[in-house]
């Protein structure tokens, strides 16, 4: 490659890079007043949720009418059902679980009893076999006096 030609590459480059510049210049600037515009909403949004979240918890209920605190009333009342629901789901798991594990240990303990079993029939195997051998001396020779 030759200098000359490098040159005519750097100055195009530079040519389309302020041209770009120029560009984005322009799309930050509309950016940045969008998400002014966005967080204005969101400021409002949050402000929103909050009171909402005050009155639910029975604060700031002073400036309520008789149609918003029965619509309250209502939400706590739909909420309420919804939580009662899960536990009762929960615990319904909870017990599943519970009588899963009692048929595990059931079944175990059944296999270990059995195990038992036959380790018990066969220690009573193993004594009686060895109550049936009978201690026997064998001596030559003229049979000695033993006295004690």
């Amino acid at each position: 490659m030759k200098i000359g030609s490098i040159r005519k590459i750097l100055e195009r480059y530079w040519k389309y890079n302020k041209v770009d510049r120029v560009g984005i210049h322009f799309d930050e600037e509309q950016y940045s007043q969008q998400m002014k515009v966005e967080c204005a909403m969101m400021a409002k949004q949050i402000e929103h949720l909050q009171l909402s979240k005050r009155k639910l918890m029975g604060e700031e209920l002073s400036s309520c009418s008789i149609e918003d605190l029965q619509e309250i009333e209502n939400q706590l009342i739909t909420s309420l059902q919804h939580v009662k629901l899960r536990k009762s789901q929960l615990f319904r798991q909870q017990s599943q679980q519970l009588q899963d594990k009692e048929r595990n240990l059931i079944q175990q303990n059944a296999s270990l009893t059995k195990l038992c079993g036959r380790t018990v029939k066969w220690q009573n195997q193993w004594s009686k076999q060895k109550e049936a051998e009978v201690e026997t001396e064998l001596r030559i020779g003229l049979p000695q006096n033993q006295c004690s």
